[in-house]
């Protein structure tokens, strides 16, 4: 009887740059794949930084080692363990210029999400969602760099289909998904910390890039829950990642922009009365606002 051939899949997983908590998680999802791709971000668009992981890779193929930490290696062991057993290797085609640009917009990205949340912490509102916009530019900037991920991994994958190819990416790329899906491609999407701010932000980009921006208040709502979906996210255990996302959209899909003025101005009297000492006590009251108010039950946020 004459077997079907097996197909090839594109399998993306999506999480943070040296995630040691889900390495063996990673590794199990890379695992057999015959081909590897690799983001600019983990590896530098540097020719020294490429030229050392390219030797890391060689002696890692000689030495058949199984010591997969160092300072310079900011992969998980997952990757390590497919390129030990002679997987194809790609690797994102980014300028240098590009690079820089979006590592700038990256960083202040990173500081725009800080103050945001300082000010909300503080009762003051309309400062936070002020912060929350100044990220949009990287989220643009992303969206377009997603395309060209996407574009890079069909001619790599179309090759050859019946081979699979791992792909781990930072929790930023939220786009490449979409796009291979429109492209009508095999691909299953695994993810390991992301942030779901970012997802906001995505739909944002997305919709202005295809000329359907929403008016401002509503684009300050939906920033201002995924502010607060990233702040929760830690605190629900060990749950599946799918599942505690979707827990977090459904709650915080509730709330309007008043029901956040209402939740900074508490906040901001317990951080004047000094009743706030540390990351887990915040969240800690948001979450029990949430099931004050009716948003949440509980064991949802556990």
């Amino acid at each position: 009887m004459r077997q079907n051939k097996r197909k090839g899949r594109i399998r993306l997983i999506l999480g943070s740059h040296g995630d040691q908590k889900n390495g063996e998680l990673i590794a199990k999802e890379m695992a057999g794949a015959e081909r590897v791709f690799i983001e600019a971000a983990h590896l530098g668009t540097q020719e020294e930084k490429r030229r050392r992981f390219l030797d890391t890779v060689k002696h890692l193929r000689e030495t058949k080692a199984h010591d997969l930490e160092g300072p310079e290696l900011k992969f998980t062991r997952g990757l390590f363990l497919n390129i030990q057993k002679g997987a194809e290797l790609h690797f994102e085609d980014l300028s240098p210029i590009e690079d820089r640009i979006l590592s700038r917009s990256e960083l202040k990205l990173n500081l725009a999400f800080k103050s945001a949340f300082t000010n909300f912490l503080a009762g003051n509102l309309n400062r936070a969602t002020e912060d929350l916009r100044k990220g949009e530019s990287f989220f643009h900037d992303q969206f377009v760099r997603d395309q060209n991920i996407a574009d890079q991994l069909e001619k790599i994958f179309v090759k050859n289909p019946d081979k699979d190819l791992a792909v781990f990416i930072g929790s930023g790329h939220f786009g490449v998904y979409r796009h291979l899906k429109e492209k009508g491609l095999p691909v299953n999407e695994k993810i390991m910390g992301k942030f779901m701010s970012q997802e906001r932000f995505a739909e944002l980009a997305r919709r202005s890039q295809l000329g359907k921006k929403l008016p401002e208040q509503e684009e300050n709502l939906l920033l201002l829950r995924g502010m607060l979906e990233d702040k929760l996210l830690p605190r629900m255990g060990y749950l599946d990642e799918h599942i505690k996302r979707f827990r977090l959209k459904r709650i915080m899909n509730k709330m309007q922009l008043q029901d956040f003025n209402e939740l900074s101005s508490r906040l901001g009297r317990a951080v004047k009365a000094g009743t706030l000492q540390g990351n887990s006590e915040i969240t800690d009251l948001i979450a029990h606002w949430l099931v004050r108010k009716g948003f949440a039950k509980e064991e949802e946020l556990e």
